[in-house]
């Protein structure tokens, strides 16, 4: 795993992350000597380093997750999953970016399950909230939690997407299908996480286009656990099924 941050930042998600992660993983720490003000812009470098690593999951607390699309692919089709804040932790501000939850980009936003009000971001690409050990309510926090509860499943023998969403099932109102104040729901550290039993679970990136003549064109990505939730339909405006 490699964190974008500088200083006791970067150090405080690193120890969260190993705080709940299994005792057999590590974490690869990069810091941007691009000489930028920013600290967290050299995505470009990172993904580089985590490619030459060998890295498994990248996370990065810190905003702008969608601003590099196109280095998180790059990982992905590298075999590495990207776990990212959300975007802010302010109260009930809803983000438009992420415009999906994306197969190659986990967006965490945080919670506090006990007081049941919405204490983070929420919005489109929201995949999941998540409770810290210690019950704190920081996005920056959020994501290794996440990211060492996908650690967990990935070492009962499952792929990174298998167990991203046994995570999505251990979160407290996944019952309830997803929204965008919580995404799938909030998984608090610590949690139990089902050893089996993966649910079909949604497929990424659903478009719905109006094509003329009172037909729509929905596209999906299919979630490479289940394949048929995967291809193209076209709609009626009486939900009649012409083509898939």
């Amino acid at each position: 795993d490699i964190d974008f941050s500088d200083g006791a930042h970067g150090d405080t998600v690193k120890s969260y992350f190993l705080n709940d992660a299994p005792n057999d993983w590590s974490v690869v720490e990069f810091l941007d000597t691009s000489g930028g003000f920013n600290p967290y812009s050299d995505v470009s470098g990172a993904v580089d380093k985590a490619i030459d690593e060998g890295c498994l999951m990248i996370i990065r607390s810190a905003t702008g997750a969608w601003v590099h699309k196109d280095e998180w692919e790059r990982a992905f089709d590298n075999g590495i999953l990207p776990v990212n804040s959300h975007g802010s932790n302010t109260d009930g501000k809803d983000l438009s970016d992420p415009p999906y939850i994306a197969e190659f980009l986990c967006a965490t936003g945080a919670e506090d399950v006990s007081d049941g009000d919405e204490e983070t971001s929420s919005g489109v690409g929201l995949e999941m909230d998540a409770e810290p050990y210690d019950g704190s309510i920081a996005q920056s926090w959020a994501a290794p939690t996440i990211a060492a509860a996908i650690a967990r499943q990935y070492n009962r023998g499952y792929t990174l997407q298998e167990a991203r969403m046994f995570v999505r099932q251990a979160c407290d109102d996944y019952s309830d299908g997803w929204d965008k104040e919580t995404g799938y729901g909030t998984f608090v550290a610590g949690d139990p996480i089902p050893k089996r039993g993966l649910d079909i679970h949604d497929p990424f990136e659903i478009q719905i286009e109006n094509i003329g003549n009172n037909f729509r064109k929905v596209t999906w990505v299919n979630n490479y656990i289940h394949p048929e939730t995967v291809g193209v339909e076209l709609l009626s405006d009486g939900s009649c099924v012409y083509n898939t």
